[in-house]
């Protein structure tokens, strides 16, 4: 038995331009020049503290900076719309699943049950490091008694790629946050546009290792 293990943010739920807004709503009466960023080329799948940490400077300060992010995310959250076949695909698989996510476990929540999707959670709560460590993979494949070189991520990001390799697990990669080119630099074992590409009884699955 193979487990999978779902990405949120753009694997699950398009919440890119959520995530901006939020951004711009939270520091709106800040002195910051954000016209030196390209947000999608910069910013796009790199996590919460990533993105304060370039745009402000390190600060212990930037704890706070983020607790107000997110709390703007959450009150917008509900406008995310899901990725294209996904909750179709979920509810399709016979398999261990979970969600292992690089935002806050509330932000999360609040995605899944709009999507009334029932699985369990992994989120940044939940371990010391975010991706590209692989510590929130393996505590997800760990949650669900799945050897990692028996799981497969489903991501969209290369930080989330990489941490997924790390951990030793099989990526398939969505292209809804970055480009195929980029992508294809960090060598996913799949690369789809979305799941309607899945939905098939024809799919070939990244193959493992013999027992």
């Amino acid at each position: 038995m193979n487990g999978f293990i779902y990405d949120l943010d753009g694997v699950i739920a398009l919440t890119e331009e959520i995530h901006k807004e939020a951004f711009d709503l939270a520091f709106s009466g800040f002195k910051i020049d954000m016209s030196k960023y390209n947000w999608d080329k910069d910013f796009a799948g790199k996590g919460h503290r990533y993105i304060i940490n370039t745009v402000f400077g390190e600060s212990p300060a930037n704890d706070r900076l983020i607790d107000m992010w997110v709390y703007r995310y959450q009150m917008i959250a509900h406008k995310a719309k899901p990725v294209n076949g996904v909750l179709k695909y979920i509810k399709s698989k016979g398999v261990p699943g979970i969600i292992a996510t690089g935002s806050s476990r509330k932000s999360a929540e609040i995605i899944l049950r709009k999507f009334s999707i029932n699985l369990p959670l992994v989120s940044m709560e939940d371990v010391p490091y975010p991706k590209p460590d692989p510590g929130l993979f393996l505590l997800a494949s760990k949650r669900i008694d799945i050897d990692p070189e028996y799981c497969i991520v489903f991501e969209d990001s290369i930080y989330g790629i990489r941490a997924a390799k790390s951990a030793g697990m099989k990526v398939i990669a969505l292209l809804t946050t970055s480009g195929r080119e980029h992508i294809l630099r960090e060598n996913p074992d799949m690369i789809i546009n979305d799941f309607t590409e899945l939905i098939s009884t024809n799919v070939s699955y990244p193959q493992f290792d013999e027992r």
